[in-house]
């Protein structure tokens, strides 16, 4: 249920970010923006990091920080008390917050997919052994505690009765507690699942 967004498009959507952004003045003062990202390796951490070593960003005046915070809904709350001047996260953070009364605004995206894999202990081969399972997320309202409740729905299984959902922490911590035996599954990004398979969990189901 993952689709990765190509480099090419990629690459568009932190062009157009910096074309928003791109100072007004010819002042050689550079603009520090805060950006925030639920994973240390996301697809923006990596495309800021290059654009900062190609001197993309110096050229613009800016200089940006990536700052990794834990779960969409941690982050959110970071956005919405002025920690960080933009955040990379998935929409379901977003939708929840604004669904409170938080104001912010979505200017682009580079998914159109949800960017994970559903991963289970080997001995979890099929959806019915799920039921009474312990299923890892990071935070309560956050985009993997969303992609779980839609797995588990496509599985034909009842998130509030049939499991018992818990809040882990982020991607690595639930890939660390998978192998621990602290939860019976999770939701990983694409690169933890490839981990996950050479350590003997599988991909369920």
């Amino acid at each position: 249920m993952q689709k990765t967004c190509t480099m090419d498009r990629c690459f568009a959507a932190l062009s157009i970010f910096l074309f928003l952004l791109r100072p007004i003045t010819s002042s050689a003062q550079l603009t520090t923006l805060q950006v925030g990202t639920n994973s240390p390796a996301s697809t923006e951490a990596v495309l800021f990091s290059i654009a900062k070593d190609a001197g993309i960003l110096k050229q613009n005046q800016l200089d940006v920080e990536v700052i990794f915070i834990a779960g969409g809904t941690l982050s959110m709350q970071a956005l919405i008390g002025k920690s960080l001047d933009f955040l990379c996260t998935g929409g379901t953070p977003f939708i929840v917050a604004y669904l409170e009364g938080a104001q912010g605004r979505i200017i682009g995206g580079v998914n159109n997919r949800l960017p994970y894999g559903f991963v289970t202990r080997a001995s979890i081969t099929a959806p019915a052994h799920l039921k009474g399972k312990r299923i890892g997320i990071s935070r309560f309202g956050s985009t993997d505690d969303f992609a779980v409740k839609l797995a588990l729905a496509q599985f034909g299984l009842n998130p509030k009765t049939d499991v018992n959902i818990t809040q882990v922490g982020g991607a690595a911590t639930r890939l660390t507690a998978l192998q621990a035996g602290s939860i019976d599954a999770a939701v990983l990004t694409l690169g933890l699942v490839q981990i996950a398979r050479r350590k003997a969990a599988s991909t369920c189901c």
